[in-house]
């Protein structure tokens, strides 16, 4: 969980409410976990899915409705003015969003504040700048309107923050720390995204660094904020998080919007929940009352419509899709330690399935013949299944990090991409192999458990997994068949075999195909097994 340091000061200014000796007491009806207090500052964890507690300011707008301070919708004054941004073809960084915040009350602690949840929003949301970069600037140093459009390299000067000198553009992508490092998503056929002023002032080379000019200070009134990048969605909901946190610090709460359609996006949703289905998934029950009584304090708006509450969701919760996430929002505000414990009805002693018996006995039975066993998380990333070749996985609707988009349907991929990872610390033959569960299906998906064995090294061929299956299967009793069949794209013609035990298949055997051990930066050849535990134990069980 990202790790995020606030001002116990700075939040009960925001509050209006002195925190510095309660905050752990209010903390419990939040979603974070107090790591220290030390003095004035507090190390908190926080959850993914809470972006808008990345900093001071979305903490504070939580702790006001907790303590009744401020519930309900926070409100914003949005406003319009599609004539301060000039919008060119910036083809590597197409998308772009920009609010302007009026009326802020800024010193040395909300600039740190905006600036860590710049930084968690980029690392947590955007990919480390990839997927979207996000801007602040002081307003009043801009010469509207701005332009954003690529310009040339070499036509680049400015001064970026921290650096103490003027650079060309060359210099900052070559000699300056943060343009080595984003330079890669700036520089398009020579050319760099620039935001550029009427007076022809460069404030930001994006995604790479803004100028020292314009950047956030003690005495800054107005800030500006951009999101650029590849993803809309991403774009859009980092605006939403950025404009409520510096409005949070704005008197009149003013927001003004450059670019079309950044209005609709700064506006709340609506979500039908019934109380029923709150109180089923809680276990609890609560009345209508209490129910809106507790959303208000969680800063959503309510309206009563019959037997149903229509939730009005605050557009920063952008990751609240339904009702089971606005039960769990009520489940918060209500306290976890107020909800009822409910004891097993019935006394019996748990104990393994005769499945799960059988997967354990299977790989201790590896280790013995010289595997070593790995474990890796049921979510992986597209990125590694699109290497490997695997065309068939589950999607998760709503991934928190690019490394966990996907449910996988097969485990191999994963124990080769464990093998690129250490292939420099073990060098020669590597023999992995990993018992788990993988989702399947057509239509009903299904969970099923898988073996998956994976040998890499010099002059590895097909049949060095197949001895070891050999071994395995033979000590349970059964001896194994090979049948060829026609290569999948990740295997290789005439080295991809179907596995059968007693006549039933139960699995898959092959080379892997030279250009999936280019994509994942293994130097030797590799071969792969996967058996359906499930398949092998009715097999095992069927002899005779």
């Amino acid at each position: 969980m990202p790790t995020i340091t606030i001002s116990l000061s700075d939040l009960s200014r925001l509050v209006g409410v002195d925190l510095r000796d309660k905050f752990s007491e209010v903390a419990e009806y939040m979603k974070v976990e107090v790591n220290s207090i030390t003095g004035d500052l507090a190390e908190l964890e926080v959850t993914h899915d809470r972006p808008d507690y990345f900093s001071t300011e979305g903490i504070a707008r939580s702790v006001k409705g907790i303590l009744g301070v401020e519930v309900g919708l926070p409100k914003l004054t949005i406003e319009e003015d599609y004539g301060l941004l000039k919008i060119g073809n910036v083809p590597q960084r197409p998308i772009i969003r920009m609010a302007l915040v009026e009326d802020v009350e800024i010193d040395e602690e909300a600039v740190r504040q905006l600036v860590q949840l710049q930084e968690k929003l980029h690392m947590t949301y955007g990919r480390d700048r990839a997927k979207f970069a996000i801007g602040l600037y002081d307003a009043d140093k801009v010469k509207f309107p701005l332009s954003y459009v690529n310009m040339p390299i070499d036509e680049v000067k400015y001064e970026p923050m921290d650096v103490g000198r003027v650079v060309t553009g060359r210099e900052l992508l070559t000699m300056v720390d943060k343009g080595v490092r984003y330079g890669k998503y700036a520089l398009w056929n020579g050319m760099v995204p620039v935001l550029i002023d009427s007076n022809d002032v460069i404030h930001v080379v994006i995604p790479v660094l803004g100028s020292e000019y314009s950047r956030l200070t003690k005495g800054t009134r107005r800030v500006l904020i951009d999101v650029t990048g590849i993803d809309d969605a991403a774009v859009e909901n980092a605006l939403k998080v950025m404009a409520f946190a510096v409005a949070e610090r704005s008197r009149s709460r003013v927001v003004k919007v450059l670019t079309p359609g950044s209005r609709s996006i700064l506006e709340p949703r609506a979500i039908r929940v019934k109380v029923s289905d709150i109180n089923g998934i809680l276990g609890v029950d609560l009345s209508r009352e209490q129910v809106v009584d507790l959303l208000l304090k969680a800063r959503y708006g309510v309206e009563v419509n019959g037997g149903e509450l229509i939730v009005q969701v605050p557009p920063y919760r952008f990751l609240v899709i339904g009702p089971s996430d606005v039960a769990e929002d009520v489940a918060v505000a209500y306290g976890y330690n107020k909800l009822p414990r409910v004891y097993p009805t019935s006394r019996s002693m748990g104990r393994l399935m005769p499945l799960t018996k059988f997967a354990d006995m299977l790989a201790n039975v590896l280790v013995t013949l010289g595997l070593q066993e790995v474990a890796n998380y049921v979510l992986t990333s597209r990125s590694l299944m699109e290497a490997a070749g695997v065309e068939y996985y589950v999607d998760v609707l709503n991934p928190v990090s690019e490394k966990f988009n996907v449910v996988r349907s097969s485990i191999w991929p994963q124990l080769l991409n464990v093998i690129s990872q250490n292939r420099h610390l073990l060098p020669g033959r590597i023999k992995i192999f990993e018992v788990g569960r993988v989702v399947r299906g057509e239509g009903v998906l299904r969970e099923e458990p898988l073996l998956a064995i994976a040998i890499s090294g010099p002059r590895v061929t097909l049949t060095d997994v197949l001895v070891i299956l050999n071994t395995l299967i033979m000590k349970l009793g059964a001896k194994p068949t090979y049948r060829h069949t026609n290569a999948k794209p990740y295997g290789i013609e005439g080295r991809f075999v179907e596995i059968l035990v007693n006549g039933n298949s139960v699995g898959i055997a092959f080379e892997v195909n030279p250009q999936v051990l280019i994509n994942l930066g293994i130097d030797y050849p590799a071969s792969v097994c996967e058996v359906n535990i499930r398949a092998l134990w009715d097999s095992i069980h069927s002899i005779g």
